[in-house]
């Protein structure tokens, strides 16, 4: 957490934790809900070179740091 906080960036795949273990709101990091979910197939790179096939991806419009994108390629 304490990368993120000092400007790292979080990717995160599917659903993250938005309850607590008492079942009451959870959100350490102020991830805002997104606009939108883009469904259809994805490849994801990664910065590092790895990659993930995705079949939904969550469309953030307005966020307050610098956009990370990506370009929706065939799978194979």
């Amino acid at each position: 957490m304490e990368y993120v906080e000092n400007g790292g960036h979080l990717v995160y795949v599917g659903a993250y934790a938005k309850l607590d273990e008492h079942l009451l709101p959870l959100n350490l990091l102020g991830i805002q809900a997104p606009s939108g979910i883009v469904d259809g197939s994805f490849h994801v790179k990664l910065f590092d070179g790895g990659s993930f096939e995705s079949f939904y991806l969550y469309d953030y419009e307005n966020f307050p740091v610098e956009a990370i994108t990506v370009a929706r390629q065939p799978i194979r």
